[in-house]
């Protein structure tokens, strides 16, 4: 987050931390926000359904800490090198819905939702996996998991998205409606 020329002997730091106004600022809080209400939710949704389904009681707050952090970190970067709004920016075009309508609402949070699910499933299942099950266990895991999570993210994201980008907005003093 240190940006320009390195600091000097006794120089003040004002103005070399990355600052969260404008776009970059705003696409920064949604990320975040979001990978940390995915993380939380997707984790307790997933891993009660998960005791559920088998019948065994597993869920401890550790699991549950461990799960959320790991699910932060592979979301945030997922975030930040998937382009996931783009692309449902152009699904919506593609499917002709009017911009800044309910319908593009859908279109960009069920292919964020999608990306994200599927990254954060794979990701988090690798992690956990590949040094005790191996790779025939982490995928068997994530064959399973895959879907439920994907539904999951979906969901969340189309209830949060929106709330969440006035929030950025109103942080970073940018707002991409008015700025288009």
């Amino acid at each position: 987050f240190l940006v320009g020329s390195p600091r000097r002997w006794g120089e003040p730091w004002k103005g070399r931390i990355h600052s969260m106004k404008g776009p970059q600022g705003y696409a920064l809080i949604i990320n975040v926000a979001m990978n940390i209400i995915l993380g939380v939710l997707i984790t307790v949704c997933f891993d009660f359904t998960l005791q559920a389904m088998i019948g065994v009681q597993f869920v401890t707050p550790a699991l549950v800490a461990g799960t959320v952090i790991s699910s932060f970190c592979v979301g945030f970067t997922a975030g930040t090198l998937v382009p996931a709004m783009p692309w449902g920016m152009k699904l919506a075009g593609l499917l002709k819905v009017k911009p800044g309508g309910l319908g593009m609402h859908v279109c960009c949070s069920v292919m964020l939702g999608l990306c994200m699910g599927v990254c954060i499933t794979i990701g988090n299942f690798l992690i956990a996996d590949l040094g005790t099950s191996g790779l025939a266990g982490a995928l068997s895991d994530i064959a399973v998991g895959l879907p439920i999570i994907v539904a999951y993210a979906i969901v969340l994201v189309l209830i949060f998205l929106k709330p969440v980008q006035a929030l950025a907005a109103k942080i970073s003093g940018f707002d991409p409606a008015k700025a288009a």
